[in-house]
């Protein structure tokens, strides 16, 4: 059998060495973002969702986060994807 290909997310990493890779999301796997506090983890997370969902329109993507209230997610991903700042 085999497994499915993992989720482009849109997101560029590059190493010491300059060498490019695309950050990608295992599919049929439940991935987990973990990190110290005010480290960027949800705004990472936010992103990943965007992007994700333009590159797979027909696929649904969930977020999960036992940090912060739904409607204070839901304003920082309009934010985001406005490309605005929040005003709170």
């Amino acid at each position: 059998s085999t497994s499915p290909e993992s989720l482009k997310t849109g997101i560029k990493l590059v190493d010491t060495l300059g060498t490019i890779d695309e950050l990608t999301v295992p599919a049929g796997a439940l991935t987990i973002i973990a990190g110290r506090t005010s480290h960027g983890k949800t705004a990472l997370m936010l992103n990943l969702a965007l992007n994700m969902s333009k590159n797979y329109k027909e696929s649904d993507i969930h977020f999960f986060s036992y940090e912060e209230e739904r409607e204070a997610i839901l304003l920082k991903m309009l934010n985001t994807y406005i490309n605005k700042e929040s005003q709170i």
